[in-house]
């Protein structure tokens, strides 16, 4: 190259410029999706309450997102959950998955959720129709995509010892969460847990009194990127269950962005191409 002095006369001379070559800027990459806080609560069929209103704590983590599953075992299939919010915030509901028994008793299990949800305690209230024997519980997460936060939704339902459920599709960064629960609270037919390779949220039973036996579990747990998911307790028992892999948010590529270097003896000026 040339230069120019401030005036604009041009030198006769050469000078060489070495230019330090960017790297290509990657493509934003996939972060890790975290757990933040969890929190459960149940209700005896026989209550004749409304509403429920728990508390959860959410960090200060970035890309938030709430979940709250509801476990309910329904003596009339017409009785229904209407609304959860989260201090005032309605949650969108994800998914349900039902069984209905002979008995006309429907075991039912459903996934609402909550993006971006605000840092600090804060109440949950979840309100029905009728009477209702339930379960429900609540958790937060980190690092998860805030335009599309889940894959697809999937549900099974059955009679049985085990609640399974396969055909996830996950991929390798993904967190999937999943949400089960299962007829009758008594001891007699076993305590639900999760497959060892998922990691229990929260594993609750109606706190029942005139309805002893005869109400209902729930629970959720997480895995990464699985394609199956499971409980297991022994006995014949009605059950549903339903899961969603969580997509993790995306975290921005860098580049180089080196200036370029101008070799010994390089005269102030104007650069002239």
């Amino acid at each position: 190259v040339r230069c120019a002095d401030t005036s604009g006369n041009v030198s006769s001379d050469d000078y060489l410029i070495t230019f330090n070559v960017a790297a290509l800027i990657p493509s934003p990459s996939n972060g890790n999706i975290t757990f933040d806080s969890s929190n459960s609560a149940s209700v005896p069929g026989n209550s004749n309450l409304a509403t429920l209103t728990w508390s959860h704590t959410v960090g200060s983590g970035s890309d938030k997102i709430l979940l709250v599953g509801v476990s309910t075992g329904i003596v009339s299939p017409n009785r229904q959950v209407t609304s959860v919010t989260y201090n005032g915030l309605g949650l969108t509901r994800l998914g349900t998955s039902s069984y209905l028994s002979n008995s006309n008793v429907m075991t039912q299990t459903q996934l609402w959720y909550l993006l971006n949800p605000p840092t600090g305690t804060g109440n949950i209230t979840f309100t029905w129709s009728g009477t209702l024997k339930f379960v429900v519980g609540s958790a937060s997460y980190f690092g998860v995509n805030q335009t599309t936060p889940f894959g697809q939704l999937v549900s099974n339902n059955g009679r049985g010892g085990t609640a399974s459920i396969g055909g996830i599709s996950a991929s390798t960064n993904d967190l999937v969460f999943d949400l089960f629960s299962r007829e009758s609270d008594a001891l007699t037919y076993g305590t639900p847990t999760a497959s060892t390779t998922q990691t229990e949220i929260w594993n609750v039973r109606t706190n029942t009194t005139s309805w002893v036996g005869d109400g209902v579990i729930g629970g959720s747990s997480n895995k990464m990127n699985s394609s199956n998911m499971s409980w297991n307790w022994g006995p014949t028992r009605s059950w549903s269950i339903l899961a969603v892999p969580m997509k993790a948010a995306l975290i921005s590529g860098g580049g180089d962005t080196t200036s370029p270097t101008l070799n010994s003896g390089f005269p102030s000026g104007t650069l002239v191409a």
